[in-house]
């Protein structure tokens, strides 16, 4: 997408670039042979399209290897969407330079409706972000006043889909038959209603929710609790149905199931698809979490040989002293951010105390890196490790800018 503000930089195809290739297969003349261009379409399918056109009314895609174009906008004949892919059925004479991004629109792609809609922005005269309203009041977020704002016209591609419209369709195209939208139940952790039947696991991202279950049965029954109820509830759709399980693309941990009543006898090819699918893909995470699991084990114990000793690990910190050091104290510290507490364990250098048989360091002093992993230095906390090896226990003294460290017999 473009920033807010940005522009769309406009990259177009170059007349050496179009006429490269011989253009086999797709109907088109190089423009480099005649001055007669040949109008084609194509499939272009792309992993990012932006909102925001240009002054040229041109509108940047991402294709799947990270190239960015921008292509005019009033050329778009139609628009899917299907798993975070947008497919753009597109109007070119430069099919050829395009052809390693088309693809065809999957069966089961949603047919997004679109339109270039104008609006104004308003923006802060003096650094041109967008005015902000407190009230009826504007002000500039960035400037932090306001200094006048300017109405600039911007053009953006919009596109949407109405969730019920986009399901209802989708299940038509997976099952190949008709169907009549009856109700969607719904299941959170508070409660809600639970299948009493098995649900084929599939995954498919719409553009408005995610399928994660699909399931053709003979009157479905679904059993309804609550959380601050002890009874349930059973419920009984009588007939023929296609039930889906869906969710939110931004909800975690809630999910409803939509039942369809069948209106004809349906074609199961793509469904079983969707769960052949869906079966490779767990295989492939299974792999996936077990290779990183034994990688995980092997950096365990590579790093067990050579920290596991404590003494490695006090040769390591005192290779790191620098030379006016006369040992390192490994400190234990709780360092809240955003509400959280962690614990990170770091070593300092320190000096002989003048005071006594103690010695002292300070914050303001360079952390010593000794390239050792945090767990094998939590068992030297709290103690200096001396330029002789020696490990002497010391309790903290905060005196302003430094902190003395006792020694503890």
């Amino acid at each position: 997408m473009t920033p807010a503000g940005g522009r769309t930089v406009e990259k177009t195809p170059t007349r050496a670039e179009e006429a490269r290739g011989s253009g086999a297969g797709l109907g088109v003349v190089p423009a480099r042979t005649t001055a007669q261009s040949v109008v084609s379409i194509v499939v272009l399918k792309v992993k990012g399209l932006g909102r925001r056109l240009s002054e040229k009314g041109r509108v940047e895609v991402e294709f799947e290897d990270g190239a960015k174009y921008s292509i005019d906008a009033s050329r778009i004949k139609e628009l899917y969407f299907l798993d975070g892919r947008f497919y753009v059925v597109y109007e070119t004479e430069n099919a050829d330079f395009y052809k390693k991004y088309t693809s065809e629109v999957p069966a089961l792609a949603t047919k997004l409706s679109f339109k270039v809609k104008e609006i104004i922005e308003e923006r802060c005269k003096r650094c041109k972000s967008l005015i902000e309203w407190d009230a009826d009041e504007p002000f500039c977020p960035k400037c932090g006043g306001y200094y006048g704002y300017d109405e600039i016209p911007v053009k953006l591609l919009e596109r949407g889909m109405e969730f019920r419209e986009e399901i209802e369709a989708f299940a038509r195209r997976l099952l190949e038959t008709d169907v009549e939208y009856v109700d969607m139940l719904y299941w959170n952790p508070a409660g809600g209603f639970t299948p009493l039947f098995d649900l084929s696991p599939v995954h498919v991202t719409l553009y408005t929710c995610v399928v994660k279950g699909v399931a053709i049965v003979e009157n479905p029954t679904f059993e309804e609790s609550h959380w601050d109820e002890a009874m349930t509830y059973k419920r009984v759709f009588e007939g023929k149905f296609a039930v889906l399980q869906v969710s939110s693309r931004s909800s975690f941990g809630s999910w409803y199931y939509v039942l369809f009543r069948l209106r004809g006898e349906p074609r199961l090819g793509l469904v079983n698809m969707l769960i052949e699918k869906e079966k490779e893909r767990r295989r492939r995470e299974e792999e996936e979490r077990k290779r990183r699991e034994e990688e995980w084990r092997r950096k365990e114990e590579e790093e067990k040989r050579k920290w596991g000793d404590p003494k490695a690990v006090i040769e390591a910190v005192l290779a790191k002293l620098p030379s006016w050091a006369d040992g390192a104290y490994v400190k234990k510290k709780t360092v809240w951010s955003g509400g959280e507490a962690d614990v990170v364990t770091y070593v300092m250098p320190v000096k002989h105390s003048q005071r006594g048989s103690g010695y002292y360091t300070s914050e303001s002093w360079r952390s010593v890196s000794a390239g050792v992993p945090e767990r094998y230095l939590e068992p030297l906390a709290g103690q200096v490790v001396t330029r002789d090896g020696q490990v002497v226990k010391v309790k903290e003294r905060n005196r302003g800018r430094y902190v003395e460290l006792e020694v503890v017999s």
